[in-house]
């Protein structure tokens, strides 16, 4: 009996502990899915929220819904238009940045600024056109520069990138560049702490994954110079794992995170060590590629990552820690979800927008997005 007494309470207590371990309760709000399909183009960011809105990038303009309660989504704006990121100006909340590519008319810019929250938006004058045929290039990354919010830069394709010093109205290749560099599209960060320095994350060439950074030169700011690596290129310290995502924010002002195929690692100081990192077994965890990123604004150990696996999603990837990686806890799904992949992870007035895709037809060759907002009183700092 007293055996018996002994292994019920270890049982008990193995609940309770497991009970804790799982954290707080996740309180999801369902907005819905959108109209129009996920764009297909590698480290997308469409979501951006202004003004109490949620708006969302698609392969077919920019949809708007309220960010908690009732509402539908509503189209607001750049219909044939694929929307591969959407930016909010760091000082101005009804200014709006979105960037992507042309589709019914190839020849139309690919670069759109709103001063009123999405309602309205103006094209961009000149911007880099394909030699042979006058096309806009398409832009698949944007970032703002901390210390003068009307510079902007802008990743094309491989590690090209353009620059703007009027609030996007004129974009030029860095350097007097005349043509983009083929391949994959990178991902690009300028930190609020490190103005003067261009951060790029790439797969190229060869199949090797790097984070290197430029400098901005004041007196040109057309110009990028000293391109060195910080992480991964010929050392093979990154592998081939992808930059898929950058971001930083005020817990760790000096700090980059960069999500990576497979793993999330932090840049500081030119030395770098992983907060998540997958083996290719099985039994190890997840092989996540890394998109979507959450750091709490306050406590600078807790965040959110999430993504997808190369296949088919049997669970929704999206993890937190509250210790750096020390430990992570699954976040329970708000639904029964088909194949899902976290695309973006962003605040929402007293919550997180959790941009989620699903297969839109039986092949997977295109994808639907859905919308969920995480809400609990730890994450009320997120807005």
């Amino acid at each position: 009996m007293r055996e018996r007494t002994r292994l019920f309470a270890i049982a008990v207590l193995t609940a309770i502990l497991s009970a804790c371990a799982d954290g707080p309760t996740d309180r999801w709000e369902d907005l819905g899915a959108l109209p129009a399909l996920a764009t297909t183009a590698l480290n997308h960011t469409p979501m951006a929220e202004s003004g109490g809105r949620i708006l969302v990038g698609t392969h077919d303009g920019v949809w708007a819904r309220p960010a908690s309660g009732p509402g539908t989504w509503t189209q607001v704006g750049l219909d044939g238009i694929g929307v591969f990121a959407t930016r909010r100006h760091p000082a101005l909340e009804a200014t709006l940045f979105a960037a992507g590519q042309p589709v019914d008319d190839p020849a139309s810019a690919p670069f759109y600024r709103s001063d009123d929250g999405g309602t309205t938006w103006t094209p961009s004058a000149t911007f880099p056109r394909n030699p042979f045929d006058g096309s806009a290039e398409p832009i698949f990354d944007l970032a703002v520069a901390p210390d003068d919010p009307d510079r902007l830069y802008a990743n094309l394709s491989g590690p090209s990138v353009a620059i703007s010093t009027d609030g996007g109205q004129n974009w030029v290749l860095a350097n007097g560049e005349s043509e983009v560099f083929f391949g994959d599209p990178c991902v690009i960060h300028v930190l609020a702490s490190a103005p003067g320095t261009l951060f790029q994350g790439c797969e190229a060439p060869l199949d090797i994954a790097w984070v290197a950074t430029q400098d901005i030169v004041p007196a040109n700011p057309l110009t990028l110079a000293n391109f060195a690596f910080v992480a991964g290129g010929p050392d093979l310290a990154l592998e081939n794992r992808r930059p898929n995502a950058m971001t930083s924010g005020p817990a760790r002002p000096g700090t980059l995170y960069v999500g990576l195929e497979g793993a999330l690692i932090a840049l500081e100081q030119g030395a770098f060590d992983f907060v998540f990192a997958a083996g290719q077994a099985e039994a190890e965890s997840p092989y996540v590629y890394v998109a979507a990123l959450w750091l709490d604004p306050d406590d600078p150990d807790h965040l959110l990552f999430g993504g997808g696996v190369n296949g088919e999603n049997t669970e929704l990837w999206l993890f937190e820690t509250r210790d750096h990686g020390q430990t992570l806890r699954q976040v329970r799904p708000p639904a029964q979800l088909t194949d899902p992949s976290v695309e973006q992870i962003a605040p929402a007035g007293n919550g997180l927008a959790v941009l989620v895709s699903e297969p839109a037809d039986p092949e997977g060759l295109s994808r639907s997005l859905r919308l969920f907002v995480l809400r609990r009183a730890e994450l009320r700092s997120a807005g």
